[in-house]
């Protein structure tokens, strides 16, 4: 069985790979466009908005996966909703 202590959690591992795609897109996108200016070909330079719109998802993929970070507000839950959270901490602890 292998030793989890040493691995990074899951969100960590998100947001790290998340970072690593967007630099791949932005770099991806500055090569293209340079291309497709120097060639003249507007199929490769929209294809550049391809990659800025895959690096702005990784973007949102970083926010969503730091908001998901945090605790549930009972509040802020259906009322069946509660019942269960509340049974999940308990169950947890």
């Amino acid at each position: 069985m292998k030793d989890m202590s040493k691995q990074p959690d899951r969100s960590t591992q998100i947001i790290r790979t998340s970072w690593i795609g967007i630099a791949a897109n932005v770099l991806l996108a500055a090569f293209k466009a340079g291309v497709g200016i120097v060639a003249s070909i507007v199929a490769i330079v929209m294809d550049t908005v391809n990659n800025l719109s895959d690096a702005l998802s990784n973007v949102i993929t970083i926010v969503g996966t730091n908001l998901s970070r945090r605790p549930a507000k009972l509040q802020h839950l259906v009322p069946g909703m509660q019942v269960v959270v509340v049974a999940d901490r308990n169950y947890r602890e």
